[in-house]
């Protein structure tokens, strides 16, 4: 099985609780958790499955989307600090939109159009902000050429562009090698809300990270990268990541570089 963060995180949460189980001592608190672990998949299924309809037809989730298909057009975009706060604003909408609040959500929305107008009030001009956004992505450092260690945590959710500064996608999930160390990041992109997602793996060696900001470089065209081989969960659960990952850096090495 290959780890990954996600993976490492559910393994921990599970360990605590068949500790506090096995504090309790008794048959009746055992009877009662294998009861509520039996259901608890399919209980589980079901609410995600009814937060995620909620979402996908959601006008606010709409409304977000339309936003980030003009996000090019915005100061914003330029500055790291006000793509965190952007950022951070758009995943408590999306949160609130998951869980049925409605309107929580448009204020949430109203709230990153404030970021967005105060930023063209009282940002540079946007051709400036432009040209200097491509000087940062020239400059972006390789991950695998970094001074500094690496951790899986600075990579986790952060944003993933081209040369071109066009959107590839966020990073998902990480995977580790046998040493613990990150490998491969797991690139979400083309669904809603994180549904219908796909999952596209790309070594570190692939990727450059742009200074003072969560966002990763890669340098292929928009069109290309959504040709690129998924992530097969069942090849992951069932090989090793040397076997695993021999076609994925066949396909990569054939179309960078």
């Amino acid at each position: 099985m290959i780890p990954t963060m996600k993976k490492l995180a559910a393994a921990g949460v599970a360990a605590v609780a068949l500790t506090s189980v096995a504090a309790l001592g008794t048959a009746q608190a055992q009877s009662q958790n294998d009861a509520a672990n039996k259901n608890a998949p399919a209980q589980g299924q079901e609410r995600t499955e009814a937060r995620g309809d909620r979402a996908a037809n959601s006008e606010c989730v709409a409304s977000i989307h339309d936003m980030q298909a003009n996000y090019r057009d915005s100061n914003v975009r330029y500055d790291p600090e006000l793509r965190a706060d952007v950022r951070t604003l758009r995943e408590a909408a999306y949160t609130l939109a998951y869980n049925g609040d409605e309107d929580g959500c448009r204020w949430m929305l109203q709230k990153i159009e404030e970021v967005r107008t105060n930023a063209r009030k009282n940002g540079a001009d946007t051709a400036e902000l432009q040209e200097r956004r491509m000087e940062r992505l020239d400059e972006a450092e390789s991950l695998t050429g970094m001074k500094g260690a690496v951790r899986a945590e600075m990579l986790m959710g952060a944003d993933v562009v081209n040369m071109q500064d066009e959107d590839l996608g966020a990073v998902e999930d990480v995977i580790l090698n046998s040493e613990g160390n990150p490998s491969y990041v797991l690139i979400s992109h083309g669904g809603l809300f994180g549904i219908g997602d796909n999952l596209t793996p790309v070594s570190m060696e692939q990727l450059k990270k742009i200074q003072g900001e969560d966002t990763l470089v890669l340098d292929i065209a928009e069109e290309r990268f959504e040709a690129a081989p998924e992530y097969d969960e069942e090849a992951a659960r069932t090989t090793g990541l040397d076997a695993w990952s021999q076609d994925i850096e066949n396909w990569w090495d054939e179309n960078t570089g």
